[in-house]
């Protein structure tokens, strides 16, 4: 598991997944988006990479933690 930031290019489903960009590395990367209320486009977020092991190799999650200022 590891921290990193970014800011939301576009979501779907009232902020609940999305494309986050992520910073230094400029990938756009899908989120899901557990508790946070109201994520828009253009803001800034930590998120959490979760990297789940399967049968065929590792899944990759980013699940939003935290707005930044």
């Amino acid at each position: 598991m590891e921290e990193s930031s970014g800011t939301i290019k576009s979501t779907q489903q009232g902020g609940s997944v999305g494309i986050i960009t992520e910073d230094g590395t400029n990938a756009e990367l899908n989120f899901i988006n557990p508790r946070i209320p109201t994520v828009g486009d253009g803001e800034r977020y930590f998120f959490l990479r979760i990297i789940q092991g399967t049968p065929n190799g590792g899944d990759v999650v980013n699940i939003l933690t935290k707005k930044l200022p």
